[in-house]
């Protein structure tokens, strides 16, 4: 790996992270917080959805595992920036 496809695996994932504050900025402008993180759920799921091999079936005794966990990692932090943002704009991760 050069020093360049070095430089740009850690440009690239940083400014797609570092966008998304700018959005949720922006989204709230026009959308509740409620419905920013179903926005924001919906487009990962449909990005997922483009790559057939992202996906593994998970086992029915694990269902309930993956769900927690899909709660606690995913929707919890999800919903938590929106709100954030919307109840102190002047404290908003995107400013």
């Amino acid at each position: 790996m050069g020093l360049n496809t070095g430089w740009l695996l850690l440009i690239v994932p940083g400014l797609i992270w570092g966008a998304s504050f700018l959005f949720i900025a922006e989204g709230l402008r026009s959308v509740a917080p409620n419905g920013l993180t179903f926005l924001r759920i919906v487009i990962g799921f449909v990005t997922l959805a483009m790559f057939p091999a992202s996906r593994n079936p998970v086992a029915r005794k694990d269902w309930g595992k993956v769900g927690w966990l899909g709660l606690l990692w995913f929707a919890f932090p999800l919903s938590m920036f929106p709100f954030a943002s919307s109840a102190s704009p002047q404290h908003s991760p995107a400013c």
